[in-house]
């Protein structure tokens, strides 16, 4: 299995990024010219975020035949990617989370067995987030920083758009949508891959409590938390109550999986034309399969890919502006690993 190694320069297809590649001992910069085909993370929950997107008229998309997608194997969790962003850096939330990162991980050799990745999405602030790659090399296998250099058109997150004004090809909120699919690219050598962001709680053992739930959990494509919290709008929207966050495990090196990505990278842009313009991609995940289950109720191919988003226990998504005050409330109920909240 391939990996991103000290003295080479690696590119994934379609993408040009920079990344910081480190061991014990040394550190290389690597920077290519640019960025060809964007992708990445997406917002929490705010009300203003449209719940469903304008889909009964989209085409309907042709999935790869049933007979070719392989037995879900049990997984392996190989990779952790932190994405973070210039304006995180700066406002000093990316600082916060890492000492919470230090202080919250023991090295053990669940985690030495373990690839970190910091992941940018633009190099602005990237000798920044070097500064960290010391300071954690002895409690991972390796630790990289990347930079997608995601061009400023598709950086974008406005939620409150102002009349008649331009996106570009992926929305209003196709930054994190952009670092996402950027991510799932670059980890795709690695088995399994969890992703995180800078607005995580992190618990005791909180590494070792996910390798195991990974390697025991029969398989998956994805596997997170659906809503936790107190905002009572989202139950009015399947998309939104029943999506499994951002936060979450991602089978990257599984070929079904990123298969399947590139039909939602399709479905994506058919919303975005169709004139909804402010998307999660987490939740847009949710409606690409129920979309389809509705109107191909026949084709095999969507009852399985939705039996491949498994909920689970370990990771609490309490992620809008209305649960900040709920961790003390949380930690009563919940043994969690993780726990994302605002």
């Amino acid at each position: 299995m391939s990996r991103f190694r000290q003295g080479e320069l690696t590119k994934v297809k379609n993408y040009n990024y920079s990344f910081v590649k480190s061991n014990l001992r040394n550190e290389t910069l690597y920077r290519t010219p640019e960025f060809i085909t964007p992708s990445s993370s997406s917002p929490t929950i705010p009300a203003t975020v449209e719940t469903e997107s304008k889909s009964d008229d989209l085409q309907l998309l042709a999935p790869p035949p049933s007979h070719l997608l392989g037995k879900s194997s049990n997984r392996i969790l190989e990779c952790i990617a932190l994405t973070t962003t210039t304006k995180e850096i700066t406002n000093g939330r990316f600082e916060t989370f890492m000492n919470r990162l230090l202080e919250r991980t023991v090295a053990t050799d669940t985690t030495r067995s373990i690839t970190l990745y910091i992941i940018l999405n633009n190099s602005l602030q990237i000798d920044v987030a070097k500064e960290w790659i010391p300071k954690l090399a002895h409690i991972f296998k390796t630790v990289s920083v990347i930079s997608l250099d995601i061009p400023a058109i598709d950086d974008l997150y406005i939620m409150s758009p102002k009349k008649d004004e331009a996106c570009g090809k992926y929305g209003f909120i196709s930054g994190p949508y952009c670092l996402f699919m950027g991510t799932m690219k670059c980890c795709e050598t690695y088995n399994t891959t969890l992703l995180l962001e800078t607005d995580c709680i992190l618990n005791e053992h909180w590494v070792d409590s996910l390798y195991y739930y990974t390697k025991h959990a029969g398989g998956f494509w994805i596997s997170g938390a659906t809503y936790d919290g107190r905002f009572h709008d989202i139950w009015r929207y399947r998309s939104m109550f029943a999506h499994l966050n951002g936060i979450a495990l991602y089978a990257t090196g599984n070929s079904d999986f990123q298969a399947f990505l590139k039909l939602f990278e399709e479905f994506y842009t058919l919303c975005i034309k169709n004139n909804s313009q402010i998307l999660g991609y987490d939740t847009s995940m949710r409606h690409i399969l129920d979309h389809h289950l509705e109107k191909q109720p026949s084709e095999y191919y969507w009852r399985f890919a939705e039996r491949q988003m498994l909920r689970n226990c370990l990771i609490i998504n309490c992620s809008c502006t209305e649960d900040s005050n709920m961790t003390e409330e949380i930690n009563k109920l919940y043994d969690y690993a993780i726990l994302h909240i605002k």
